[in-house]
């Protein structure tokens, strides 16, 4: 420009020093503010790619199956576009600013998740465990009822058994009809074999018993192995989390 201006202005040297003065001056305010310009455009245009740029990780944070790796995927996906795309002396600030904040956010929307799912399956966990102790609870007075019920059962068989003997005895010693005699040998058998058949029904009741007294505490071992799963799976994507 001042090549230009010496080769078209006319007049002595120090006129047009004093033009010259003038000019650059006058190129070097357009040039601040052409510059200013500039600088303020391309930080709109950072702006608003970070502002588009951030519904998409708030979405990735809080859409269903989020995790931890899809918001980083998000976040770095969106930041190659910046840095290839963005320009300006804030540039890299923003990107900073919005890593910063975006990152922070996410995580603790991530954390919050987790931690409700943890109390939830807490929550299931204690139910599940209510349910097996009463199940237990009833089991056992079942064996204990059925216990008895066997051993009542058995008493009366050996009273039975005792006084088909006496009788036996007793019509023996008596003079009476044979026929009366197997008459009642045949009723005392009959109630032996009636009592012998229900001691034996209360020995299957008090085995299906047990084998249901079993297969509890089985469950009960099982619910103890995914409770102690299901508390390792959380600390791994607590540690996950407290690492990034």
């Amino acid at each position: 420009a001042r090549d230009h201006f010496h080769a078209a202005a006319v007049g002595s040297g120090a006129a047009k020093g004093e033009h010259v003065s003038a000019l650059e001056a006058r190129i070097r305010e357009h040039f601040r503010q052409f510059h200013a310009r500039k600088v303020a455009e391309a930080e709109l245009a950072c702006q608003k790619m970070l502002r588009d740029a951030g519904k998409d990780v708030s979405a990735a944070a809080k859409g269903e199956g989020a995790t931890l790796s899809k918001l980083l995927d998000a976040l770095d996906g969106h930041m190659v576009r910046y840095e290839k795309e963005a320009a300006g002396p804030t540039k890299h600030k923003l990107m900073v600013d919005f890593v910063r904040e975006h990152l922070a956010d996410g995580c603790e929307v991530l954390m919050e998740r987790v931690l409700a799912k943890a109390k939830e399956v807490a929550t299931q966990a204690k139910m599940h465990q209510e349910r097996y102790e009463l199940k237990v609870e009833t089991a056992e007075k079942m064996m204990e009822h059925w216990k008895a019920q066997h051993a009542s059962a058995k008493g009366q068989v050996t009273q039975l058994t005792e006084q088909l003997h006496a009788v036996k005895v007793d019509n023996g010693q008596k003079d009476v009809t044979l026929q009366q005699l197997r008459n009642d040998n045949m009723k005392l058998e009959q109630g032996k074999l009636a009592l012998e058949h229900e001691v034996t029904l209360v020995q299957e009741r008090s085995e299906r018993v047990e084998a249901d007294y079993r297969g509890l505490q089985a469950q009960r071992a099982e619910i103890s192995r995914e409770r102690a799963e299901l508390i390792l799976e959380l600390s791994k994507r607590k540690a996950e989390v407290e690492e990034a």
